[in-house]
């Protein structure tokens, strides 16, 4: 299996790395960005704008980075799985 990621750039002190993807027809901008013990969180920015897509991973690092920092998870828990969880 080959590698599908060209322009590749880390950003956020290697902690965020941002590329396009070459197996998609629109060559939009996808972050992934790695925490500590955490797998790691991929993203489509949905932007062909090398400058905003960096804008926006930034962005999101802070977001994540808050929520890390704080014990929160990363990724959001749809209301019905914490429900589930709640009434087992």
């Amino acid at each position: 299996m080959g590698s599908h990621i060209d322009k590749e750039r880390k950003i956020c002190d290697g902690r965020v790395t941002i590329y396009q993807r070459t197996d998609v027809q629109k060559a939009t901008w996808h972050c992934r960005i790695a925490f500590p013990r955490q797998p790691h969180i991929r993203q489509s920015l949905l932007t062909t704008n090398e400058k905003e897509a960096e804008r926006m991973a930034e962005k999101l690092y802070r977001d994540l980075l808050y929520r890390y920092e704080r014990g929160l998870p990363l990724k959001r828990i749809k209301f019905e799985e914490v429900a589930a969880a709640y009434f087992l």
